[in-house]
C-alpha cells in the first residue's frame, strides 16, 4: 500500500483524484435533486461527502468504482438530509422562542 499522503497511486491509475473527477458531477446532480434545487446545500453536501470519502480512502480504495460511487453519493444525500434537519430545528427553535416571548408579554 502506498504512503497515505500519496493519493494519486491509490487503487490504480489516478487514485482518489481520478475517482473524484469521474464521480463528482453525478454526485452533485443527485445531491441537487435531493436538495430540491438548492444549489448551495447540494454543493456543501457534495464537498463534505468527498472530504469524508478522502478520509476513508485508504480503506475503500481497493473496492470497485461503482461501490465507491454509490457510497459517496449516499454520504452526499445524507448530508443534504442533515442540512434540512438543521434548518427545521433552527426554524422550530425560532417559532418556540417567538411563542414564549408572546406568551410572556401578556
Amino acid at each position: 500500500m502506498p504512503p497515505r499522503g500519496d493519493l494519486s497511486d491509490d487503487a490504480g491509475p489516478g487514485g482518489f483524484e481520478a475517482f473524484y473527477r469521474a464521480t463528482a458531477d453525478r454526485t452533485l446532480m443527485v445531491a441537487r435533486r435531493t436538495a430540491v434545487g438548492d444549489l448551495q446545500l447540494a454543493l456543501d453536501a457534495t464537498q463534505d461527502a468527498y472530504v469524508e470519502m478522502l478520509r476513508l480512502w485508504p480503506d475503500r480504495c481497493g473496492r470497485p468504482m461503482a461501490a465507491n460511487r454509490s457510497y459517496v453519493t449516499r454520504i452526499a444525500v445524507n448530508k443534504v438530509i442533515d442540512g434540512y434537519r438543521l434548518r427545521n430545528r433552527a426554524g422550530m427553535s425560532r417559532i418556540l422562542n417567538d411563542g414564549k416571548s408572546c406568551l410572556g408579554s401578556s
